[in-house]
């Protein structure tokens, strides 16, 4: 377009291969978007903590510039991780498998991999990053219901296990109160460990989605072949 018709991207070349790509997509972002306008001159000199995957609820105060990072970030992950490739690389059965070869096969962080596996994987599943066995965040499925867990919060036992290792273990994990009764479900917990005491769990509500039923709540779960 007339607005667009010259343009450079500067990344650090120091950075991790996946965070050179991710950079290089957010700022093809803001230079593909005609709307986008640099907040001062000399052109968008993003910071390293607004230049990652994460929410893209905009919320009421935000400014502009905000507004545009991101967008410039969800335009990204669609761009680098998009729903075509994500469903083809993953299975029905949510598994930390998936979420490896995810990361390696499009270049993506394994915290960003994940948080792209759980939010566009139809079964009841969540992902909790943690360190040292205190909360960090979770995320949850767009079927799973929802449930809250303090940041800071023991989530798992101290453990012996070394970076690259997987542990299996079972969670009961409580869900907000409905007609005054509280509801606790068992979930299959899969975790990933990394360096620094860094892990992320996938956790697994489908081995219990014939009892959610019976409760009364409709099961959504509808095969990833169709997602």
């Amino acid at each position: 377009t007339p607005e667009r018709l010259n343009g450079s991207i500067l990344i650090n070349s120091k950075a991790r291969p996946e965070r050179q790509r991710f950079t290089l997509a957010h700022e093809l972002g803001h230079y593909l978007n005609v709307w986008h306008e640099p907040p001062e001159e000399g052109g968008f000199m993003c910071k390293t903590a607004e230049v990652k995957f994460g929410t893209y609820v905009v919320k009421f105060g935000l400014s502009k510039h905000q507004i545009q990072e991101l967008q410039a970030n969800q335009f990204a992950i669609e761009l680098i991780a998009p729903k075509s490739r994500i469903a083809a690389l993953s299975n029905d059965d949510a598994n930390v498998g998936d979420v490896l070869r995810i990361a390696k096969e499009l270049e993506l962080s394994k915290e960003s991999a994940a948080r792209r596996y759980v939010e566009l994987h139809p079964a009841k599943i969540a992902v909790v990053f943690t360190q040292n066995g205190a909360v960090k965040y979770p995320i949850i499925s767009p079927s799973c219901p929802s449930f809250f867990l303090q940041k800071g919060s023991s989530f798992l036992s101290a453990t012996t296990q070394q970076p690259r290792q997987i542990s299996h273990a079972e969670i009961d994990v409580n869900f907000p109160a409905v007609n005054g009764h509280t509801k606790s479900q068992t979930a299959a917990a899969e975790t990933y460990h990394q360096v620094g005491g860094h892990a992320f769990t996938i956790l697994n509500f489908e081995q219990e989605a014939d009892e959610v039923e019976d409760n009364g709540v409709e099961d959504t779960f509808d095969r990833f072949s169709r997602f």
